[in-house]
């Protein structure tokens, strides 16, 4: 069903003669249009590298926002971007609970996908992508897996891939010519951070597929969706699991991450609640993670760091920067009048540690 429609397409525009477009599918669920902030930048990314719909782009995203607090049901939203102007339609999502349970078939399409940047951007030449997944349907399967010439594994005809074995994700390297997705980003910061999954992204070979123990694949209409078999080489069915991260997924949205979130993550994986001093809160992100890209930047100032260890991580939708270095080195950098953490901790907002001590560090520091 359309929503909405902005654009005069004529039979020899260049979307219907070329594919010039671009879109985005986004699941509504639970009153929101999840990691809408992610869609949207992905799609103004590639309009700007493209040169597709730039000048539509802001009207179809404000559109959008109006929207989704129009909406009342679980949906899939679709935005079309072309430099004729825009389409919004949406559509019901077709994931119910069978689909979980059973886990996906998927065959090894049989020509191999060739090489090319525009495989990173979601574009609407996906003819490929279309004719592939019919061809597996009729043959009994659910989609198919691309490979490239060398036999690396890619994506299905629609979604990211993951295989697991023990305590580890693996999943083929965004580097490589295939779409990043949204919710695959997001996915793996609840693999790793809520449930301790190492994850890695790295080249996998067609005949590596079969020394995993389990599959699974994902898009933002289906989160995490097991795989129960890739050509006639099966996969335990671990709907458990798919529907824990999902649910994690569901309700992983937050409008403001609040000081206890910030303060555990942060000693539950990277510094020991004993060694730490102060961590602060820099910047734009002063405000909890009200910044319009989403990012949180975190210093760290512990008893003994003597290098600054920089980590940079994805974790309840936001983008976090964190930076940890002991009062012996920030000391040093101030003597050496690095600029950056002058201002980071002039502008900083305490989260953690005494504020008295703080105050006391910062007139050391002639801050």
């Amino acid at each position: 069903m359309i929503i909405k429609i902005k654009s005069d397409i004529k039979w020899d525009d260049e979307v219907v003669k070329f594919g010039m477009g671009l879109f985005e599918t986004i699941l509504f669920r639970n009153n929101n249009l999840q990691f809408f902030d992610d869609h949207m930048n992905r799609l103004q990314s590639s309009s700007s590298k493209l040169g597709i719909g730039i000048d539509h782009f802001e009207d179809a995203k404000e559109d959008l926002k109006y929207i989704e607090s129009t909406l009342l049901n679980e949906q899939i939203i679709r935005i079309t971007l072309t430099n004729a102007g825009y389409c919004i339609e949406s559509r019901l999502n077709v994931y119910n609970s069978d689909k979980y349970n059973n886990g996906q078939t998927l065959m090894v399409y049989p020509y191999k996908r060739g090489e090319s940047p525009l495989l990173k951007h979601k574009t609407t030449s996906y003819i490929q992508n279309i004719i592939a997944k019919k061809e597996s349907v009729d043959l009994g399967f659910d989609d198919c897996v691309f490979i490239d010439s060398n036999k690396n594994i890619l994506e299905t005809s629609i979604a990211n891939l993951y295989f697991k074995k023990g305590n580890e994700f693996v999943m083929p390297d965004i580097k490589g010519y295939l779409l990043e997705g949204v919710a695959q980003k997001n996915i793996e910061s609840v693999l790793r951070y809520e449930f301790g999954y190492s994850t890695s992204y790295k080249e996998i070979k067609l005949e590596d597929i079969y020394g995993y123990e389990e599959a699974y694949e994902s898009n933002s209409a289906m989160e995490l969706m097991p795989i129960k078999k890739i050509g006639e080489y099966e996969y335990q069915v671990n709907s458990e699991l798919a529907t824990k991260v999902n649910f994690i997924i569901d309700n992983y949205h937050v409008n403001n991450m609040d000081t206890e979130i910030i303060n555990e993550f942060i000693m539950k994986h990277f510094v020991d609640i004993n060694d730490i001093r102060f961590i602060i809160l820099t910047g734009s992100s002063r405000t909890h993670g009200f910044s319009m890209d989403r990012d949180i930047d975190v210093f760290v100032i512990d008893s003994k760091s003597d290098n600054q260890h920089r980590e940079h991580v994805r974790y309840h939708c936001y983008d976090w920067d964190i930076n940890i270095l002991s009062e012996k080195l920030i000391k040093q950098m101030i003597a050496d009048k690095t600029a950056f953490l002058i201002k980071a901790i002039k502008e900083s907002t305490l989260l953690f540690g005494l504020a008295s001590e703080f105050e006391i560090c910062k007139n050391m520091l002639g801050i």
